[in-house]
């Protein structure tokens, strides 16, 4: 939970959009109504296709509170894909998530990235790049797992880090990969410093590097193909 917290904090993109004005003026001031209007224009704010986006998100996790939707048969697992030609879960996976925490800070960090590459790139342009993107992404961890899988290791330790890294039977889930690359193209588009944690600057370039590196770090339990091959 810190860890969300210290990267929800270190990312300068990460605000969502939300006049607070009211609520600084005292509670008598706020009502259900300009709540209420508050909250239909954050979301009539949004650019189509990240309304589409957190929409499904939010429905599927509702969906799996009341385990209609099991994540075991949607989410990404390298040999239901490689094996059984499961090809939806390179997909559906990214709508699924671990726990209330798990989807807000996804939520929270892909609203804003999101909705800033939308307005700068178009609908079209933005729905087009992260489909081939996650194509990508996903063929490459395909590939990866199967290549671990085969490789002959006979040191335990190492052979321990690489199934867990790249796992081949495990399922992985959640919106954090489409993340990373979204990550990568706005440091590429804002070639600015980015601050880790808020404790230290760094080029842009090397931050979403940086990112992994101490998520992982933080989080061991953290899908690091999905992460490194967002990148």
């Amino acid at each position: 939970f810190f860890s969300c917290l210290l990267f929800i904090r270190s990312c300068s993109w990460a605000q969502i959009p939300f006049d607070m004005s009211q609520a600084a003026s005292g509670p008598s001031d706020m009502n259900t109504e300009s709540m209420g209007s508050q909250i239909k224009n954050w979301w009539n704010a949004f650019p189509i296709f990240c309304k589409a986006i957190f929409a499904t998100t939010v429905a599927v996790y509702i969906l799996q509170c009341v385990e209609v939707v099991h994540f075991w048969f949607w989410c990404f697992k390298v040999d239901s894909i490689m094996r059984q030609y499961e090809v939806w879960r390179i997909v559906t996976c990214m709508f699924l998530h671990g726990g209330g925490l798990h989807i807000l800070f996804n939520l929270l960090a892909f609203v804003s990235l999101g909705r800033s590459l939308e307005c700068r790139f178009g609908t079209a342009t933005m729905f087009s790049l992260s489909v081939v993107l996650r194509l990508i992404s996903a063929a490459m961890e395909l590939a990866a797992a199967s290549a671990v899988r085969s490789l002959p290791v006979t040191i335990p330790a190492l052979d321990h880090f690489l199934a867990r890294s790249f796992p081949y039977s495990a399922c992985a889930i959640g919106l954090s990969g489409l993340i990373f690359t979204y990550i990568v193209i706005d440091v590429h588009m804002n070639d600015a410093v980015r601050s880790i944690f808020g404790f230290c600057s760094v080029p842009a370039k090397t931050y979403p590097w940086l990112l992994l590196v101490i998520l992982q770090l933080l989080m061991p339990g953290l899908s690091l193909s999905g992460h490194l091959f967002g990148l």
